[in-house]
């Protein structure tokens, strides 16, 4: 099962920010046709900065952007996992590590009218 569930909150008066926090959720499978590899579920949260109204500048460009830490627990996770996976020395060579707390920031200029 995978989910995802964003609650947000958006502040008219301070260039309608908008303040976001998302749930990404999968449960647990297996990655082989035996059921034998089982890549166990994970929970991560994410919170989110953005404006959702950009700022005007003197020759008409408007700035906004939105400022995101993903992973905000910091969380080790499964984030994918190889089907039917070649087996070394007797282990599964299935999984690779889901992303460590990361910071992404996002700027956009958009020419007003």
């Amino acid at each position: 099962m995978m989910a995802n569930v964003e609650v947000g909150a958006e502040f008219h008066g301070l260039r309608a920010l908008r303040v976001a926090l998302r749930l990404e959720h999968a449960g647990a499978f297996y990655a082989d046709d035996a059921n034998l590899v089982n890549v166990p579920g994970y929970s991560i949260l994410s919170l989110t900065v953005e404006s959702r109204r950009p700022l005007v500048t003197a020759n008409g460009v408007g700035l906004g952007g939105f400022v995101s830490v993903q992973n905000l627990a910091n969380r080790r996770y499964m984030g994918s996992a190889f089907l039917n996976p070649d087996y070394v020395n007797g282990a599964p060579l299935a999984f690779e590590p889901g992303l460590p707390r990361s910071l992404v920031i996002s700027f956009t200029a958009t020419r007003l009218p």
